[in-house]
């Protein structure tokens, strides 16, 4: 049961880092206006 609760843990952080590094590469193309 603990095993189950760290892998679904650790899935929600890696799709927070995920849409975290998603917005962060959106708002550098911006920036630089690279569409």
């Amino acid at each position: 049961m603990r095993y189950l609760k760290l892998l679904l843990a650790f899935d929600v952080v890696k799709n927070l880092v995920g849409c975290g590094a998603l917005a962060e590469v959106m708002i550098r193309c911006e920036s630089k206006e690279c569409r």
